[in-house]
């Protein structure tokens, strides 16, 4: 196994659940098509006061993507296809392996949500939703 692999997978925890779904509870995820904005976002978002701002490049996803499909039972596998995790999860995945970027942020209140939300659109964020808890809200 890859040990850059391994060490991504590290990084993410709290945003991968125990069977491999994507839930990275607490956090603002926004998708940006130009990977060299992100620099541009995570200046804006800790100037803004968000200590916990995680960016990801689609490479390291689909590493990550790649290396969680292959820890998944067939029965995790059928059980992520037919939950409501499915469609989101495809959405991203397009897009990202178009070249997209990820980017999370820690949000602890509507406030603090409207003002990550703000600044990822100004900056081209998109497909923006809040992982709560146990709810998925959709930003526009």
């Amino acid at each position: 196994m890859d040990s850059n692999m391994d060490s991504n997978m590290d990084s993410n925890e709290g945003i991968i659940t125990g069977s491999g779904m994507f839930y990275p509870k607490g956090f603002v995820v926004a998708l940006v098509n130009e990977p060299d904005g992100t620099d541009t976002i995570r200046q804006h978002l800790r100037d803004a006061n968000f200590d916990d701002v995680r960016v990801f490049n689609s490479q390291e996803i689909l590493a990550d993507v790649k290396l969680i499909e292959g820890r998944q039972s067939f029965f995790d596998r059928v059980k992520m296809s037919l939950s409501e995790e499915g469609t989101p999860r495809e959405m991203y995945l397009e897009q990202i392996k178009n070249g997209a970027s990820m980017v999370l942020v820690r949000a602890h209140s509507n406030e603090t949500i409207a003002a990550a939300q703000a600044i990822l659109k100004a900056n081209g964020g998109q497909r923006m939703a809040y992982y709560g808890e146990g709810t998925i809200r959709e930003l526009r």
